[in-house]
């Protein structure tokens, strides 16, 4: 595989053979990032060579994938990497030897990714020849005629595969490879979180409230909705997060017509006697954490104060007291039906998993989804609870998300944020 040591090469960066494809320079090297131990993404590689070598496969492929569900995948678990490229990213992942990452572009990004991430062998691959790049590698391993596995990009809803371009390369640069695309190793191997995980998805839920906080310090009279994103973002990237999501959506409260925060916040002003719904998702070392609640621009309508305290609160409790070991999901998927006890009616989502983001199992008003292994609720499995109770008529309603992890006693709270209806 092309590469060029700095200490031979350094005074030839402006051929671009040898900036795109150099290795060992003093570039970054006091850059300094927070990431998971190497023992925990040792971990992570034992766990998913032992369910490789489970199911029969000489090496791995894997691709990061970003979706409405999804930031990452299991290259971000695997690697730590984190980027808006990730769909153009990949790792080989022998059963025995060493990982490689396949980078989407080279020179100085291609060395920064070596100190940012856990790995040694970056490998950039110019002009989007990853499977070329692939192919190199999986040859200099003596896997040319092994079995090899190529996950999914996503799987969140549905599945989705690396481009079919990539796929042909493979097939054509490895003619002997019993090559198959797998789905599932990820989830299966990443939904029962270490403790190491845990810690860090309550330090981005501890960035999430900081968020929300900031937006509700800034909300009042005057201030659009696009605007209020602003300081939410500025917490967010000061604590080398990123933003998953932010949302927010405002409605009259004499006369609201809104049931859930937009994902893409307008130029509406705020206005006194609006209602505001706001959820702010927070991305750190690669992991989520959710939290949202709702906000009145000064005193709100008496038919708004009874939905948040008679539905809103009571309902979200309800389901609250179903998060405990042992509990299976069709009991949480029942426990949603409080809400048309009540006489309302609800959004039909009312909690899913997150591994890296948002994650099966998923439970609805009518059903739930969820792979055999994970129907029951464990120790370590990580949910993020948001119940969207809506008004009969379906005009509007109101939404709160809050992010737990299953403990033996319980649940952990990891999104502590009150569940207060508050003015400003």
């Amino acid at each position: 595989m092309e590469s060029y040591d700095f200490n031979e090469y350094h005074d030839r960066l402006d051929k671009g053979r040898y900036y795109h494809y150099i290795r060992n320079t003093p570039w970054y090297h006091d850059a300094v990032y927070s990431r998971f131990s190497d023992a925990e993404f040792q971990r992570r590689q034992m766990l998913l060579r032992e369910a490789m070598a489970g199911q029969g496969f000489d090496c791995l492929i894997v691709s990061g994938g970003q979706a409405s569900w999804s930031q990452g995948g299991a290259l971000t678990w695997l690697s730590g990497l984190v980027g808006k490229r990730s769909m153009a990213q990949y790792m080989v992942l022998p059963r025995d030897g060493e990982p490689l990452l396949v980078y989407a572009m080279g020179g100085a990004h291609t060395e920064l990714a070596r100190k940012w991430t856990s790995l040694t062998k970056v490998q950039a691959a110019m002009g989007g020849r990853f499977a070329e790049t692939i192919v190199e590698y999986i040859k200099s391993l003596g896997l040319e005629r092994g079995r090899i596995g190529v996950m999914e990009a996503t799987a969140n809803p549905g599945v989705e595969w690396p481009p079919e371009a990539q796929i042909e390369a493979l097939y054509e640069g490895l003619p002997e490879a019993q090559i198959e695309l797998v789905a599932g190793l990820f989830h299966q191997v990443a939904y029962l979180k270490s403790d190491e995980e845990i810690k860090a998805i309550a330090q981005a839920g501890e960035l999430a409230v900081a968020a929300l906080q900031a937006m509700i310090e800034q909300a009042g009279p005057g201030l659009s909705e696009n605007k209020l994103t602003a300081a939410a973002t500025r917490v967010i990237l000061a604590a080398e997060g990123r933003p998953d999501f932010i949302r927010v959506g405002s409605t009259p409260s004499m006369a609201p017509t809104l049931t859930v925060a937009s994902p893409l916040p307008s130029r509406r002003q705020l206005q006194a006697g609006d209602m505001v719904l706001l959820e702010v998702s927070a991305l750190l070392q690669g992991v989520t954490a959710q939290v949202g609640t709702v906000i009145c621009v000064g005193q709100p309508d008496k038919s708004v104060m009874h939905v948040w305290d008679e539905i809103m609160v009571r309902g979200f409790q309800h389901l609250e007291a179903q998060l405990r070991p042992g509990v299976i999901l069709r009991e949480i998927q029942q426990a949603g039906g409080f809400f048309r006890e009540q006489g309302y009616q609800s959004a039909p989502l009312l909690l899913h998993g997150l591994d890296i983001d948002a994650s099966s199992p998923r439970v609805f008003t009518q059903e739930y989804q969820a792979e055999s292994f994970e129907e029951e609720l464990k120790p370590g499995m990580v949910f993020v609870l948001r119940p969207n109770p809506i008004t009969p008529d379906g005009q509007w309603g109101m939404c709160l998300s809050r992010t737990y992890a299953i403990t033996d006693e319980g649940h952990r709270l990891l999104t502590d944020f009150p569940l207060e209806l508050m003015t400003v």
